[in-house]
């Protein structure tokens, strides 16, 4: 497993890691607080954070409870990532965090609307599906920056009628 810091940098009493295990193809990212902004390489063909010579094999993303954003660019260029699950914390989702990626769904589990900053999920495939409480579905489809997915969004159960982020990840739910 390889990893190390990825948290804001400052007084802001980050503690945010990641760590890659090869066996899954996973990047972890836990701790408390919010990830540092990444930017792209010189080129535009990488980001620049500490997991970019991951970007050709990486599939799935977790981001554990704790984490309050994902970082701009972080898994931009990602040309394997399939799925990433965000927990209740992330409050946030900066610039261009997953463009050019090649995310087919995302799940976003919190019970108030997720800000979202421009180009986010720009370039994704077609089919992307960005999964959120079935009770905030018109809030997501109306919030700026969302508006532009607007017909990737996909409501799900709420989390008083049961939605349940385990149950996405082991396929139970259908689309």
């Amino acid at each position: 497993i390889t990893g190390g810091n990825c948290g804001q940098t400052g007084t802001d009493g980050s503690d945010v890691t990641w760590s890659y295990d090869e066996s899954s193809k996973t990047i972890t990212i836990s701790g408390t607080g919010a990830m540092m902004y990444y930017g792209l390489t010189d080129d535009y063909n990488h980001s620049t954070s500490p997991w970019s010579h991951f970007d050709d094999v990486l599939e799935h993303v977790v981001i554990n409870d704790g984490v309050t954003s994902v970082g701009a660019y972080a898994f931009a260029m990602c040309s394997k990532l399939t799925d990433v699950v965000l927990p209740a914390s992330v409050f946030q989702i900066d610039q261009a965090a997953f463009y050019t990626s090649s995310l087919n769904r995302i799940i976003i589990p919190r019970t108030e609307a997720v800000s979202v900053a421009q180009y986010a999920f720009d370039n994704c495939p077609e089919g992307l599906s960005i999964v959120v409480p079935s009770t905030l579905l018109k809030t997501y489809k109306n919030a700026d920056n969302w508006s532009t997915y607007s017909d990737k969004l996909v409501g799900s159960l709420s989390e008083v009628t049961g939605f349940n982020t385990t149950d996405f990840v082991s396929g139970r739910y259908e689309f």
